[in-house]
């Protein structure tokens, strides 16, 4: 659960079960929440308005680690190997995609041109879209439906597929 300011954030992580605690990171550095994964925190740093820098917070120690920096929109996408974030490059509609896991151990990058947007998660997009795990979608205004093109990228293989309008 998270409460914001003009840029600040504090947020409440509430354990999975009733044995353990919920814990409140109030930190003047935190933004916006992207996403939880095991005992890692990701949100944006504080600020105004995107692109802004990314941070994974161990909840267990309260370490901070910057996973990007001028990042647009993001998400978490879960693969073998663990939890990944996805995130635009140098802000909304650059084209590039930027892969990299929590730990920081690997990234790729994907080159998709100018105009592509990462729809984030539908909290941020408010939209109720669901793709099957793994996949992204893609548009040409971060949001999954109106006019305009969607794809839908498997940032593990690198496929690429368009997708039709489901409502016109």
């Amino acid at each position: 659960m998270q409460t914001c300011g003009a840029a600040a954030c504090r947020t409440r992580v509430i354990g999975p079960d009733r044995a353990l605690p919920t814990l409140a990171i109030d930190d003047g550095r935190q933004g916006e929440l992207i996403g939880v994964s095991g005992p890692t925190l990701v949100t944006y740093e504080a600020c105004v308005e995107l692109p802004c820098s990314i941070v994974a917070t161990d909840l267990q120690n309260d370490s901070r680690r910057v996973l990007a920096r001028a990042a647009g929109l993001a998400r978490l996408v879960a693969g073998r190997d663990g939890t990944h974030l996805v995130h635009e490059v140098g802000g909304s509609g650059s084209g590039s995609i930027r892969m990299v896991r929590l730990d920081g151990a690997s990234e790729a990058l994907f080159e998709l041109g100018p105009g592509v947007v990462l729809v984030p998660s539908a909290s941020r997009s408010g939209s109720a879209s669901a793709m099957p795990s793994g996949w992204l979608l893609l548009s040409g205004d971060g949001r999954s439906h109106g006019p305009g093109r969607r794809t839908a990228l498997d940032p593990f293989s690198g496929q690429i597929r368009e997708l039709d309008e489901v409502i016109p």
